[in-house]
C-alpha cells in the first residue's frame, strides 16, 4: 500500500511540472486574448460592423473575471500539489510506523492527512475546470454568433459584387 502511494506521489511530481506549465500558458492566453485581441474599434463609430465588433468585445470581456478565477484555481492546485508532494512522504512514513506498532488509530490519522492534501488538489482542479468550462461555453456561443454574422455578411458581399458586375 505504501509503495503504491509513493509511486503515485512520484507520478504527481511529474504532473506538477505539466500543471505549472498550464498555468503559464493560461497567463499568456489571458494576456493575448483579453489585452491584445479583444480591443474595441472606434467607440464613436456608427458603422454596423464596428458596432457589432464592439458589442462582441464587450460581451467577451465579461468572461475575463471568470477566466481569472480559473487561473487562480489552477495556481491553488499547483500550491496544493506542492504541499502534497512535500508533506505526504513524512505522513506516509509515520503511518507505516504506527501500522507496524499496530496502532491503527494513529496510522489512520496520518493517512487522513494525506487524503486531505489529495482532496485539496482535487477540489482546486475541479474549481478550475468549472470556471474554464463556463468561459468555454460563453465563448462558443459568441463564436457561433460570429460565424452566423460572417456567413450573412459574405452572402451580402457576394450579392453586392454580383450587382456591381451587372451594372458594369
Amino acid at each position: 500500500l505504501c509503495g503504491e502511494k509513493l509511486r503515485n506521489i512520484a507520478s504527481s511530481v511529474a504532473m506538477l511540472n505539466g500543471l505549472a506549465q498550464v498555468v503559464v500558458r493560461a497567463d499568456d492566453t489571458y494576456e493575448e486574448v483579453y489585452h491584445n485581441q479583444l480591443v474595441r474599434s472606434d467607440r464613436l463609430s456608427t458603422q454596423p460592423d464596428e458596432l457589432d465588433w464592439n458589442a462582441f468585445v464587450q460581451e467577451a470581456r465579461q468572461t475575463g473575471p471568470l477566466f481569472l478565477e480559473g487561473k487562480e484555481s489552477l495556481r491553488d492546485a499547483v500550491a496544493n500539489m506542492h504541499r502534497l508532494i512535500r508533506r505526504a512522504p513524512d505522513h506516509l512514513r509515520s503511518m507505516m510506523y504506527w501500522f507496524r506498532r499496530q496502532e491503527t488509530e494513529d496510522a489512520t490519522w496520518y493517512l487522513e492527512k494525506v487524503l486531505t492534501l489529495v482532496q485539496a488538489v482535487h477540489k482546486s482542479m475541479e474549481a478550475a475546470a468549472d470556471k474554464f468550462s463556463r468561459v468555454d461555453v460563453a465563448v462558443s456561443g459568441m463564436a457561433r454568433d460570429a460565424r452566423e454574422n460572417e456567413e450573412h455578411l459574405e452572402s451580402k458581399v457576394l450579392r453586392l459584387e454580383g450587382e456591381a458586375r451587372a451594372l458594369e
